[in-house]
């Protein structure tokens, strides 16, 4: 497995209710050698193209209809932990990103900073 994550292209899942915010993170994830696998636009797609698709990584839109982005969160990380999850919000509340953080979360990218991607996530995506 540690052979795999050397040298293989980064299997990615973006997971956002709009379409347009989905268009905008896989274009920030272009100047990165990583693959899209898939799109999903609410929680309970995500957890299982997460499932099916066995990502590298997944960016976790916190607010959506449904099973929201840290319940995915949970049963995503309950099913395979090794899947690493960026939340992308527009909340800036400590203590929902702790949650996120507790909840197995690498880190969080802001919806209104995409320039962090390359900062927060840009090492696992190489």
């Amino acid at each position: 497995m540690a052979f795999r994550d050397m040298t293989m292209v980064k299997r990615v899942l973006v997971v956002d209710d709009s379409k347009t915010q989905r268009m905008i993170m896989m274009r920030a994830l272009a100047e990165f050698s990583c693959e899209i696998v898939g799109e999903a636009e609410d929680g309970q797609q995500a957890t299982e193209m997460a499932a099916r698709l066995s990502p590298d990584v997944i960016f976790l839109d916190m607010e959506m209809p449904g099973m929201t982005g840290l319940q995915a969160l949970k049963a995503i990380k309950a099913v395979n932990p090794k899947i690493v999850i960026f939340m992308v919000t527009s909340i800036d509340s400590s203590d929902v990103i702790d949650d996120c953080i507790m909840a197995g979360a690498e880190d969080y990218i802001r919806k209104d900073r995409l320039e962090t991607l390359r900062a927060r996530a840009g090492g696992f995506l190489k």
